[in-house]
């Protein structure tokens, strides 16, 4: 092990203070003693006083104590309305902790619905209940899936495709087979 050198007293005491008066940490400035006559300033109003805390209208400024309060949440049914699937597929509301359709109004304001004709509500989700809902969808206009059948929107007739976009800028104007063919 190394050994440190004697440092002396001196060096101890500026180390360790060893017993030394410590300079007093705000000293009086000297004053002034010239045959000058004193300068007149104008006196500061007097300090207001700080009114004293009473005890009852104290409030804690440290850290709180106990258990945090939990942020509010929001109501299961705004919850899901603020998810994706509430725009996209309907499940705007809460059941037994999960996001379904609730009511055919969550599916009648759903992408699905304008999409696909999904817009009914049957067992938690948006499904297709009749020819109306596929008539009211992009894929009637598009493609002439304007029927329902086997729970999906499908080209069963000619003159629905005949009316499609389909038909007018790609010539598939006949159905077979649940869609628009040449």
């Amino acid at each position: 092990m190394a050994r440190l050198p004697h440092l002396g007293c001196w060096s101890v005491v500026t180390l360790l203070g060893c017993g030394a008066p410590a300079p007093p940490a705000h000293p009086e400035p000297p004053t002034a003693t010239t045959d000058a006559p004193p300068k007149t300033t104008a006196a500061a109003p007097p300090a207001k006083p700080e009114p004293e805390p009473s005890a009852q209208a104290a409030k804690p400024t440290g850290p709180p104590t106990g258990k945090p309060k939990p942020a509010p949440t929001a109501t299961p049914n705004a919850a899901c309305a603020q998810q994706t699937d509430c725009k996209r597929r309907g499940l705007c509301s809460s059941a037994k902790g999960r996001c379904v359709a609730g009511t055919s109004a969550d599916c009648a304001q759903s992408v699905d619905c304008r999409a696909a004709g999904r817009c009914a509500a049957k067992g938690g989700v948006c499904v297709v209940s009749s020819d109306a809902d596929c008539a009211q969808s992009d894929g009637c206009r598009a493609f002439g899936s304007c029927r329902v059948r086997g729970g999906v929107c499908q080209a069963l007739l000619d003159g629905d495709c005949q009316q499609s976009s389909a038909c007018a800028e790609h010539k598939l104007c006949r159905a077979s087979g649940g869609s628009c063919v040449e």
